[in-house]
C-alpha cells in the first residue's frame, strides 16, 4: 500500500507576499471563490474507454496532480496562519450498495498506474465497508465530489469555516454537445490564499491533460504564462 501522509511547514507571516490580502479576506464571513468551467473531455472519456480505466479515478487523478503543481492550492490556514504542504492527497466520493455516498481517502505519488490502482483498492475496501472513510479536520486533503446523474452551470460545496482553505471539487454529469463530450467542474478556493491567476493556472494544468491524455502516463511540469491585464 502507498501511504505517504502530506507534511506542513509553516510560512513566516511577516514575509508572506499575500499576507494584505490574507488579512482582508479572513475577515469576511465567506472568503471563498466559486467558479465553474466547461470542459471537453472527448479525448479523455475515449482513452478510458481504450484503456479500461474508471472515468472518475481518472479525472481525479489530473485534478489532483494539476492542483499539486501549484503551490497555492498546497497552501491551508491553520491556526490562522498559513502552512504549506509538499502535497496534497484527494478524498474522492463512492456510492455505496445502500445508495448512500461515502468519502474515501485517495493516495497521490504524482505517478498514474500506482495512484490509480492503490484508489481502485481503497475504492472498493470503502464501498464494501471494510475501510473506514476519512474524519476529522486533516487540512492536506482536496476535496473532489463526483456527481454524474446532474449537469450543473454552478455550484458550491457546504461552507465550514475550519475546512474553508481546503480547495473543493464538483465534477457533474458528461453531456454530448455537437458530437463532443462536454463536462462542468465547478471549483471553490480560499481567496486569501489564492485569485484568479492561480485558478487560471490550474485550468491550465488540467487542459493539457484533456488535450493529451497520454500525459497522466508521463512526468508533467507545469509551464503556464499568464496574460497582463
Amino acid at each position: 500500500m502507498i501511504n505517504s501522509a502530506p507534511t506542513a511547514t509553516a510560512i513566516d507571516m511577516q514575509s508572506y507576499a499575500r499576507k494584505d490580502w490574507f488579512d482582508y479576506f479572513c475577515a469576511f464571513d465567506n472568503p471563498l471563490i466559486y467558479k465553474t468551467i466547461q470542459f471537453d473531455v472527448t479525448e479523455l472519456k475515449k482513452f478510458c474507454r481504450e484503456n479500461n480505466l474508471k472515468f472518475s479515478l481518472t479525472i481525479g487523478f489530473i485534478l489532483t496532480r494539476a492542483a499539486n503543481h501549484i503551490a497555492e492550492f498546497r497552501h491551508r490556514i491553520h491556526d490562522d496562519v498559513v502552512v504549506e504542504y509538499d502535497k496534497v492527497v484527494p478524498v474522492l466520493t463512492v456510492l455505496k450498495p445502500d445508495r448512500i455516498l461515502e468519502f474515501m481517502q485517495g493516495v497521490y505519488t504524482d505517478r498514474f498506474a500506482d495512484d490509480y490502482n492503490e484508489n481502485v483498492a481503497i475504492q472498493e475496501r470503502v464501498r464494501s465497508g471494510i475501510e473506514m472513510p476519512p474524519r476529522g479536520n486533516d487540512l492536506g486533503r482536496l476535496f473532489i465530489t463526483t456527481n454524474p446523474w446532474t449537469t450543473h452551470s454552478a455550484a458550491q460545496l457546504p461552507f465550514a469555516r475550519r475546512l474553508a482553505s481546503i480547495p473543493g471539487f464538483i465534477v457533474g454529469k458528461i453531456q454530448e454537445e455537437a458530437g463532443r463530450m462536454k463536462l462542468a467542474i465547478s471549483l471553490q478556493v480560499h481567496h486569501a490564499l489564492m485569485d484568479g491567476y492561480h485558478v487560471g493556472h490550474l485550468v491550465h494544468n488540467v487542459q493539457c491533460h484533456l488535450d493529451d491524455p497520454t500525459l497522466i502516463q508521463r512526468e508533467y511540469q507545469s509551464l503556464f504564462e499568464s496574460t497582463a491585464l
